[in-house]
């Protein structure tokens, strides 16, 4: 054997060793749960058109829950057939704009507790019969405690009872029926228009969240394209997470406020939109990084009804995948793995065009 041929064989020895040598740990398994964080259902009861004589009503065609679990089932379980999927019902806490001047739209609903408990009474029942996985939530508005404005909307988890009113001061006597919603349904009074009661501070808001012992994330930060109303006469972009708002939420970003949706309704909230600067949500999250607080990123359809289905916010858009070890179970029984998850992991946002 040639001096090279000895040389070539020690040193392929000498490699197998040093490969067969190396501990090798076997990978870990988990199971993948697509989740959607960011849905409503019937109980958001927003869509209240009415002609300009006042008699015209138009109410959106919302899903009941089974409907929206048959949704998202059918557009999110075709990614692998081993993937399980669940979704939120993020319903509005309630939902206020008149434009023009309360000709047109008129909205003034509230989500109030008897519709929690109708809500809780539909997921449960869903639990008995369907293997997409529906936790309750809520979008709550939040505004400065001074008038009727919106400073943003804030997307609450773990929660086992409603948030209360985001009104100051708003009391049960306060409230009209709704002589044609459903019964028992709820107004708000039509002072609200003007900020009579004026919505609660995002730092109230947030308290009220932190002491359900609930938490969130900021939906939709850059906004989304609406008409102008008197209460936002922005007339591009409404419902975005202001500077104000913000600022009073520093002191819970970490606990209550976990992050904010980087994709929302398919939209990318990390740029301004129209814009190739990175967005007030993305320095606030760089910033938040830097100095060593958790503060994760998330993706939700925002769809609102099953026409939603083929339009921009349309289920599958944007959502997020959660990653659980393989021996935890993952069934309706155990609903507040997802809150953990949302809680204390980084999920992983996916926008889908």
């Amino acid at each position: 054997m040639s001096r090279f041929a000895r040389r070539r064989l020690i040193s392929s020895v000498l490699f197998l060793v040093f490969v067969l040598t190396i501990p090798v740990h076997p990978a870990m398994a988990y199971k993948v749960v697509i989740f959607d964080g960011h849905m409503h259902s019937k109980y958001s009861d927003e869509h209240e058109y009415y002609g300009e004589n006042g008699m015209t009503k138009w109410q959106g065609d919302y899903r009941d829950i089974s409907e929206m679990a048959e949704d998202v089932g059918r557009i999110l379980g075709i990614h692998k057939n081993k993937d399980k999927c669940a979704f939120a019902v993020t319903d509005h806490s309630d939902v206020v704009a008149s434009w023009p001047r309360e000709l047109l739209i008129k909205l003034r609903s509230l989500f109030t507790a008897a519709d929690w408990e109708a809500r809780q009474k539909d997921l449960e029942l869903l639990a008995g019969k369907s293997k997409v996985i529906a936790i309750p939530g809520e979008e709550v508005t939040v505004g400065n405690g001074k008038n009727e404005k919106t400073e943003g909307h804030f997307l609450v988890y773990g929660l086992k009872k409603r948030v209360p009113d985001p009104f100051e001061g708003l009391t049960p006597q306060m409230l009209e029926p709704d002589s044609e919603g459903p019964p028992g349904d709820l107004l708000l009074p039509k002072s609200v228009w003007d900020g009579k009661p004026p919505r609660k501070d995002v730092v109230a808001v947030l308290r009220d969240v932190r002491r359900l012992g609930a938490f969130g994330y900021i939906a939709h930060p850059n906004g989304t394209p609406g008409l102008p109303t008197r209460q936002d006469p922005s007339p591009a972009w409404r419902d975005n997470w202001t500077d104000y708002a913000w600022e009073k939420a520093q002191q819970f970003i970490g606990t209550v406020v976990k992050g904010f949706e980087i994709f929302s309704a398919g939209r990318d909230h990390s740029v301004q939109y129209g814009s190739i600067f990175k967005s007030k949500a993305w320095r606030e999250w760089s910033n938040s990084l830097k100095h060593g607080q958790n503060f994760f990123v998330i993706g939700g359809s925002d769809n609102h009804h099953r026409r939603g289905l083929g339009a921009l916010n349309k289920i599958g858009s944007s959502f997020t995948y959660l990653l659980f070890d393989d021996n935890q179970l993952i069934n309706e029984s155990t609903v507040p793995a997802l809150f953990r998850m949302l809680s204390a992991e980084a999920p992983t946002p996916q926008r889908h065009g």
